[in-house]
């Protein structure tokens, strides 16, 4: 008789521990009743979160389109003192 083959279960990465770091319920504790809108709330910590990654985006983008631009003004001029 053949033996079949183990079969093996995977786990899911919450199971293992990992935290999807969107995850703003599990990252950050429930507000208290009534509290929900002050200083130190959720919902700003969520907003700073996704606030300065869309900031790290833009000003890498920036940093990445005023290197071009660099590049072409510096070869603008070496090009016009040749001339």
């Amino acid at each position: 008789m053949l033996k079949s083959t183990p079969k093996f279960q995977h786990a899911s990465p919450q199971q293992l521990g990992f935290v999807d770091p969107r995850d703003y319920e599990k990252k950050y504790p429930e507000d208290a009743k009534y509290e929900e809108l002050s200083e130190d709330a959720r919902v700003w910590r969520v907003y700073l979160d996704v606030a300065g990654e869309y900031d790290a985006e833009l000003v890498n983008k920036a940093s990445d389109s005023l290197d071009l631009l660099l590049v072409f003004a510096r070869f603008s001029v070496a090009r016009s003192l040749f001339l």
